[in-house]
This record gives C-alpha cells, structure tokens and sequence, in this order.
C-alpha cells in the first residue's frame, strides 16, 4: 500500500500542471521475444500503465508489470518523442526485493485518432537482457 501511495504522488508531481485540456493514455503490452526465454510461453511479462504528458513530445508514466517467474513490478518513467511515432523510453521497475531499470527505443502506429498500438525495443540494466514488447494504447483528454 505504502509503495503505491509513493507512485500515485510521484505521478501527480511530475505532471505539476492544471489536468483541464491535458492528454492521458493508458496503454497494455507484453514482452514478445526476450533473450531469457527458454522456449516459447515459457513465461509471461507484460503490465499496464497511465501517461500523462505535460507537453507535446514528452509524457510521464506510472504503472504495473506482471512477471510470472519472480515478484511483479511497480514501474515509473516516461517517453520522449523524437519524431512524430517514434520515442525513447526510460523506466524505473522496483519491488519490495529489488530493483531495474530500462531504456526502450519506440515505434508507435495509429489506428484512429485514440487508439495506437506500439512496439518497443528494451535493455534491461540489471540483468542485463534485451527484449521486444507490443501493446496497445487508448489516448484521451479531459
């Protein structure tokens, strides 16, 4: 409860502007290929997470991995986008055990003027690993 309390006010501050006219999405994905999988659905990762962005290329997140072989993963971090589709993303993953970090390179397709669907290129830090993850996203404004 404790470290939940932490990432809800540690998202507030980061967007540190009014929500009226402010974009969020809310985005799903998991990894796809990852250099510690034995075999295919060996395990399951993947998580959920709210963005916020206070500007135009730049958003900030807070959200949840699920990792079926060790403890899930509360997650922070943002993107940057470098062109119009394509970003770069830092994370920050930590559990009650430990944590990792990880810097992804993004592409992100649009269907419709909302929903997206992205992929992503990550390198884990502390393990070190290399994985490919996809997901969808749902942008909305309030």
């Amino acid at each position: 409860m404790k470290v939940r309390t932490v990432i809800l006010c540690a998202f507030l501050l980061l967007s540190g502007t009014s929500f009226s006219q402010t974009r969020f999405m809310l985005t799903g994905a998991m990894d796809v290929i990852k250099t510690d999988f034995k075999k295919t659905f060996d395990k399951f990762q993947g998580g959920i997470e709210i963005n916020y962005f206070p500007a135009q290329k730049i958003s900030v997140n807070a959200g949840y991995d699920f990792w079926s072989d060790s403890k899930n993963y509360y997650a922070v971090g943002g993107r940057y986008y470098l062109f119009s589709f394509v970003f770069i993303r830092p994370r920050l993953l930590f559990n009650e055990d430990k944590m990792n970090g990880s810097l992804a390179l993004g592409y992100k397709f649009i269907f419709h003027r909302r929903l997206s669907w992205g992929s992503y290129f990550y390198y884990y830090f502390s393990s070190p690993e290399l994985a490919i993850r996809t997901g969808i996203a749902y942008t909305f404004t309030r």
